[in-house]
């Protein structure tokens, strides 16, 4: 599964200013911050004049794909979340003018927790506070399966510098219970000085929310010292410190209980999550503070381990009975509930060298025999028809059953029966000249760029349903967009492999990003050859949008193929992948998903109509 809008790749054509519009949505203000990475703007929301920020990857950084990641990242990851102590998101997309991916977010004005602090440490009153805001806010991000990865106190903004109104924000390291990797790799994310001991490798070097309980409780410390402890040295020093709880002597000390019980060495060791350390706060001072689980070491050697603890007055206990993160969800079958699995459309890094099946293969001599396993297929594109001269040739497909899904992802599994009706879908997807024929009778927006032949471009769901509402008004045929299923079925035509021609991507058969120069527009249809359907332009034209809510699994999936919708949801699903994605994306499992009111330059449309 992919979130779309990740192919950002391309120069930003100019540096924006105050009055540049994005999409239509945003105008910016004026340049807020620039960092090592990024460019934060403010602006404002057109339709309501509510302030937005707006983040960028600077201009000479804009092609480098692990800032892209990383940026793709925190998108996804804010994405998941909604919880007054963490920034809003709003939404996620590319300026097709500028050709600049960018975030738009709440707009939080305020200075960092680290840079109020300098000035005026914060007394325990103060800083309990934040640690229930901030503890509520990080359980929230949790109980989502999301870890931020690098909390610390510049991280942390004050609104008027009121600790009752703390907000956390940069989610671009965070790390989801689904995905074990980060941008940054699995070896290491965050500041030196605020990092958990399990993100240098130790103690077995597993990250979870317990890290996010290390950071806070070093975060907290600086608040009160008015610094932070000196956690950072060589790489040898930065390890050694955190072999061992740190000097707490200097803090208030009816905190200091619950720091000393964050910053245990151990993971386990630490409180189970974060809704106890917020409950603590929540209690009267001088409660005790919430203790780790017990941890089981055998019954033989916890008994040489009590008998040690007798001498050396220490005390043991037994391990958790699981991991600090949540269990698996069974998943949720609503749009709205349904996001846990989400960052796993994020790409953490570029491709590993031996992703062998990806590389776009040079094209054979003599074609290869037929390489796709065979599933009962639909009907051959015999009886294709139009029903108006402007109409898009549309392919019968006839009624039959497959497995959908795959293994490949968890936004794809389950694999599941589907047994569908006959159907018929475009040949193609959606052209210019189509298109321009809604836009002639006033039914279609925006005016299409490219050739005639080439696929319309840079629409958004809306939009999509518009031209197929279009399309059913002046034929009085019930045209409409696919469902996934629908569209899965024909796009595979009986075919159980990766791609409908076989497993190995090839570069005679489907355009991609580095199948050649890059290029503004998808390439005109009928450049390559049909699926066994007589489809063409299943994958690397445009990613189609389909009728279908997001949902991030199969979980509840309707088993006859019709599309999983509500009136609210707000994300819609696409298929195909587009020009601009890499092979991967267009595995025909594959999944991606937008917000339906955005328009980005890789989505398109391709019709269908009951039969």
């Amino acid at each position: 599964m992919r979130m779309p809008g990740t192919d950002l790749s391309g120069r930003i054509e100019r540096r924006p200013g105050p009055g540049t519009r994005l999409n239509g949505i945003y105008e910016i203000d004026e340049l807020v911050a620039t960092g090592g990475m990024g460019e934060v703007y403010g602006g404002r929301a057109l339709e309501t004049g509510s302030r937005v920020a707006i983040k960028m990857i600077r201009r000479d950084m804009a092609e480098d794909e692990r800032l892209l990641a990383l940026f793709r990242k925190e998108a996804a990851a804010l994405h998941l979340l909604q919880h007054p102590a963490i920034v809003r998101y709003y939404v996620f997309t590319t300026d097709p003018d500028l050709r600049c991916p960018y975030l738009a977010m709440e707009f939080v004005e305020g200075e960092s927790l680290l840079a109020i602090a300098r000035r005026r440490p914060f007394d325990g009153p103060a800083v309990r506070v934040l640690l229930r805001r901030l503890a509520a806010g990080l359980h929230a991000a949790h109980e989502v399966g999301v870890v931020h990865r690098d909390v610390s106190p510049d991280n942390i903004i004050l609104p008027d510098g009121d600790a009752a109104q703390a907000k956390i924000i940069d989610f671009g390291i965070a790390r989801s219970r689904l995905d074990g990797s980060t941008v940054i790799g699995s070896d290491f994310a965050g500041k030196a000085n605020y990092v958990s001991p399990e993100q240098l490798g130790l103690y077995g070097g597993i990250v979870t929310a317990k890290s996010d309980m290390y950071g806070l409780g070093l975060t907290l410390v600086a608040a009160l010292l008015g610094r932070p402890l000196d956690m950072g040295g060589s790489h040898a020093e930065v390890i050694r410190k955190r072999q061992a709880v740190p000097d707490l002597d200097m803090v208030d000390a009816g905190l200091r209980p619950i720091l000393l019980a964050m910053l245990q060495p151990r993971p386990e060791d630490r409180p189970a999550s974060m809704a106890e350390i917020a409950a603590w706060a929540d209690a009267e001072p001088g409660a005790r503070a919430p203790q780790a689980r017990p941890r089981w070491r055998g019954l033989a050697f916890a008994a040489l381990l009590a008998a040690g603890a007798a001498v050396a007055g220490v005390n043991f206990s037994l391990p958790p009975p699981a991991p600090a993160i949540l269990p698996t969800s069974t998943g949720p079958a609503h749009p709205q509930d349904a996001a846990l699995e989400e960052l796993k459309s994020v790409p953490d890094a570029p491709r590993a060298p031996n992703a062998e099946a990806d590389r776009p293969e040079t094209p054979p001599a003599e074609p290869p025999p037929a390489e796709a396993a065979q599933e009962s297929a639909p009907a051959p594109h015999d009886g294709a028809f139009r029903d108006c001269a402007q109409c898009p040739e549309m392919v019968p497909v006839k009624a039959g059953s497959f497995a959908m899904g795959s293994t490949a992802d968890p936004t794809e599994r389950p694999v599941h029966r589907v047994t569908l009706k006959r159907f018929a879908l475009g040949r193609h997807p959606v052209t210019v000249r189509e298109w321009k024929a809604c836009v002639r009778d006033g039914r279609c927006a925006p005016s299409p760029e490219g050739e005639d032949d080439a696929p319309a471009h840079n629409l958004s769901w809306d939009d999509a349903q518009a031209y197929v509402g279009w399309l059913a008004s002046v034929t009085g045929e019930p045209y409409r967009l696919p469902s996934e299923a629908e569209w899965e079925y024909a796009a595979r035509a009986g075919t159980t492999t990766r791609y409908w021609w076989g497993d190995r991507f090839r570069a005679d058969r489907s355009d991609c990003r580095k199948c050649g120069p890059a290029a503004p527009n998808p390439p005109s249809v009928g450049r390559f050859p049909a699926n066994p359907a007589g489809l063409g332009e299943i994958t690397g034209s445009v990613s189609q949008w389909l009728a279908d809510c997001w949902v991030p699994s199969y979980r509840g999936a309707p088993a006859d193929g019709s599309a999983r919708t509500t009136r609210t949801c707000r994300e819609r699903v696409l298929r195909g992948g587009s020009w601009l994605t890499e092979a991967e994306a267009q595995r025909l499992g594959s999944r991606e998903f937008y917000d339906a009111t955005v328009r980005y330059p890789g989505h398109g449309l391709r019709v269908a109509r009951s039969m």
